[in-house]
């Protein structure tokens, strides 16, 4: 009897077991006849071949000789991304080279994968460790680093996404004869890293796929001559360029920035192609100064109304309301908005000798007459035009503001 019983016992596991073992293959599939025709076109020669779904997509696994592939297709057999694992040894030299020249030749290589799309360039992504840091680079078969991030440790970075046509007309209505490399949708828009007249450029649009900003890397050389001259006439001439930028945006000039870095500081510049210098900020290092904004249309008609033919340089927009960066009358402006898009003021620079002398006077016989002027504004609210005077006497800094009759009024903006 209880020889019975162990059998029965033997019996029951050895179920469980074969059980256990369907189950890790519930997922696998056999595809309709249109993915499966699509595949053999691209892969005649796969070995070991399977298939799942994953994502909304049709996924084959497969070998290409010695080398593990996944190529992504959707239910109509319409092929998006194929991933293959590659040794080091396999990527092109100009890759390597590239690499091996790079900040993170020391860092410990994790996994490498070649990265093939429809109509796109082939990208090989380097995935490298140290410590508890893991980031993947990209690069292009010329070995151009096209970005670099950090994994996250999910191994789920790369995945197929579906461009818009209307995306992929504006890319190519925008730079003709551009190679686009990499797709990245997310709840905010699309980015789309391209190669253009031999520059990668970031190609950013809205959720309603309107373009919103384009980014390129630059080197210092090919700035316009009028921006390197105001960079090394101005006072940062003697800061070591970090990094140089190109931003374009719609119906806007565009915005030159280079990064400088002195010690601990670290200091954005921007410039107008005319070489003006629109601003300068801390960049925060967190190489995610430049996002693209979208413009409420109620702010740019605003602007538009209050400043006709100004051309829009910045947006900036956080808790407190939107600021928009101009160009108008030979003048950068500053123009605030509340968190309501309801115009609140405009600043802009003047020099001490454009001050209207009832009000340079009304300053000269203040009690302030004595300090020091740091800076000296417009503001233009509703109600009028004020001159801001910035002042300073030893560890005193004080902000007085006039308007037009030469009246001390209340600082606040």
């Amino acid at each position: 009897m209880k020889t019975n019983v162990w059998i029965m016992m033997a019996i029951a596991c050895g179920s469980f077991a074969f059980t256990a073992c369907d189950d890790d293959d519930d997922n696998r599939i056999a595809p309709d006849s249109v993915v499966t025709k699509a595949f053999d076109s691209l892969y005649p020669n796969a070995q070991r071949v399977s298939w799942e779904y994953e994502d909304g997509f049709v996924k084959a696994e497969f070998y290409t000789g010695r080398y593990e592939s996944e190529a992504w297709f959707d239910h109509q057999g319409n092929w998006f991304l194929t991933e293959t694992d590659i040794p080091y040894e396999s990527l092109p030299e100009a890759v390597k080279s590239s690499f091996e020249s790079g900040t993170y030749a020391n860092w410990r290589i994790e996994d490498v994968d070649m990265l093939e799309r429809p109509e796109t360039g082939t990208v090989y992504v380097i995935d490298v460790e140290s410590g508890e840091r893991d980031v993947d680079l990209r690069y292009m078969d010329n070995g151009t680093l096209i970005n670099e991030g950090n994994t996250g440790n999910t191994g789920d970075e790369n995945r197929p996404s579906t461009v818009p046509s209307s995306i992929r007309e504006a890319v190519l209505s925008l730079y003709p004869g551009a190679t686009i490399f990499e797709i990245d949708t997310d709840r905010n828009g699309t980015e789309v890293d391209i190669w253009h007249d031999n520059l990668h450029k970031e190609v950013w649009f809205s959720a309603n796929n309107e373009w919103i900003m384009t980014e390129t890397d630059i080197s210092y050389q090919n700035l316009p001559e009028a921006v390197k001259n105001s960079f090394e006439s101005g006072a940062y001439s003697n800061w070591r360029v970090e990094d140089v930028d190109m931003l374009e945006r719609p119906e806007s000039g565009t915005v030159y920035i280079i990064d400088v870095e002195s010690g601990e500081r670290d200091i954005d510049l921007r410039y107008m192609d005319n070489g003006t210098l629109i601003n300068e900020g801390n960049t925060g290092n967190t190489s995610d100064e430049n996002r693209p904004t979208i413009t409420p249309n109620s702010i740019r008609e605003a602007v538009l109304s209050l400043y006709p033919g100004a051309t829009i340089f910045e947006i900036d927009t956080d808790r407190n309301g939107t600021e928009v960066d101009i160009w108008h009358d030979n003048l950068h402006k500053e123009v605030r908005f509340d968190t309501n898009d309801q115009w609140l003021y405009t600043e802009w620079d003047i020099r001490r000798t454009e001050i209207p002398s009832v009000v340079l006077s009304a300053f000269n016989a203040s009690e302030y007459a004595s300090y020091r002027i740091d800076d000296t504004n417009v503001i233009q609210k509703a109600d009028g035009i004020y001159y801001e005077f910035e002042l300073e006497r030893g560890e005193r800094d004080i902000i007085l503001l006039f308007d037009e009759a030469g009246n001390i009024a209340p600082s606040t903006i």
